[in-house]
């Protein structure tokens, strides 16, 4: 797992851009909260507008507070996670938010 941690964050290390159009996160195995928590503040700060996160956890992850104030934000698409905050982020009336 940490090998994969690792992977995903040189990945986004390399990303140079100002913005992200879109951010897409799929993955079949366990992954640890603080990595996804990561990349949504990595996204928060490159203006992400679209981010879609499918991955599975053995606990609830609360919303990074980051995505709150994400202006760009304009699709959240998240699938096989348990959130703790969700109400939040259900708030924004801007944002087009699909969960499965």
């Amino acid at each position: 797992m940490r090998s994969f941690k690792q992977f995903v964050m040189r990945v986004l290390s390399f990303h140079r851009r100002p913005n992200i159009q879109k951010l897409n996160f799929s993955t079949p195995i366990f992954v640890e909260a603080s990595l996804v928590k990561t990349m949504i503040r990595y996204a928060a700060r490159r203006s992400v507008q679209e981010l879609s996160i499918h991955a599975r956890f053995n606990k609830c992850l609360e919303f990074a507070r980051c995505l709150f104030s994400c202006k760009s934000l304009t699709a959240l698409c998240l699938s096989g996670i348990f959130y703790e905050n969700l109400d939040q982020v259900l708030g924004f009336p801007g944002i087009e938010i699909i969960l499965s």
